[in-house]
């Protein structure tokens, strides 16, 4: 849904279903941003956005996250340590996310 909304803004928008996909989409591509959530099926959101950091510190990685078995603030601060640009605590509004990829890529 969330892809749908930054398409419908302007944005194209590649997508995947898991931490496998997501790091090779973003090996092929090098997008100009990345919208990640921490909780992957397949994988930890922590170590995508670990890896994506070492291949392309320029990249800016936007983190959203629930939370699950931790504070959500917890898990955004531990992303931020990571090096994400921004993170966003579920749920939120799609145009708050628009806000903040309207920011870091601009």
């Amino acid at each position: 849904m969330l892809a749908v909304f930054l398409r419908l803004a302007g944005y194209k928008v590649d997508t995947a279903s898991d931490e496998r996909g997501a790091l090779a989409q973003f090996a092929r591509k090098r997008p100009a941003a990345v919208v990640t959530d921490l909780m992957l099926p397949q994988g930890e959101g922590m170590n995508a956005v670990r890896t994506m950091r070492r291949a392309a510190p320029e990249v800016p990685i936007v983190v959203i996250s629930g939370g699950g078995m931790f504070p959500a603030h917890h898990l955004l601060g531990i992303a931020s340590s990571l090096g994400a640009v921004a993170a966003l605590s579920k749920p939120f509004k799609p145009a708050a996310l628009l806000d903040v990829v309207r920011t870091v890529v601009a």
